[in-house]
């Protein structure tokens, strides 16, 4: 890692805290502009990125406050799966990516995967219900085939739920993009990150 990639994810992280809304990889494209820097500048990876502003929230909030706020996103999305549960016990859900280990920092989205035949009005119903904002729901190519999504968001972060039939997901521990093994975490194990 070169200076200059850490002085483009310090300043991408830096946009990225004043604007919530702003894609990483467009927020590094910014930093290069504004630091004046050729546009071949190789550019820093989104983790270390993820990583500068992560240090920049513990620095606005304290330790303290950033883990209190980290605890109060995760109850919420355990909330929510509760209800999906609760309404849908034969399914499977699981939060996947990086907010399944409790990580909202720089470009925060959570992803839950629903496994089930479930019709999606029925699941776009119960987001409803979960008083979220309206949902919108669409279609999804993956790497497993034609998938249905519903967007709508938590007030820190997007929502996107994806409805698996069980006999498309043949292999659930895979990203449905990209085949790379991606981590996820059930309810129960969620629960058990938040006793930590």
């Amino acid at each position: 890692m070169n200076d200059h990639q850490d002085d483009i994810a310090r300043r991408a992280a830096s946009l990225l805290q004043k604007d919530p809304n702003l894609a990483v990889i467009d927020a590094i494209s910014q930093a290069v502009a504004h630091l004046g820097l050729p546009r071949e500048t190789p550019t820093p990876s989104m983790a270390l990125v993820r990583k500068h502003a992560q240090a920049l929230a513990m620095q606005q909030l304290g330790q303290q406050g950033y883990e209190q706020q980290r605890y109060q996103r995760l109850v919420l999305i355990i909330d929510f799966i509760r209800q999906l549960e609760y309404e849908f016990p034969q399914a499977k859900i699981s939060v996947v990516g990086r907010s399944c280990d409790g990580h909202f920092d720089a470009d925060p989205h959570v992803h839950i995967r629903f496994v089930h035949d479930t019709p999606i009005h029925l699941i776009a119903d119960a987001v409803e219900r979960a008083r979220l904002p309206e949902p919108e729901i669409k279609t999804f190519v993956s790497r497993v085939g034609v998938l249905e999504q519903i967007h709508s968001a938590f007030d820190f972060a997007p929502l996107t739920i994806t409805r698996c039939p069980p006999r498309q997901l043949t292999q659930a521990h895979l990203d449905l993009k990209t085949g790379k093994p991606i981590a996820q975490r059930t309810l129960m194990q969620l629960e058990q990150l938040l006793m930590r």
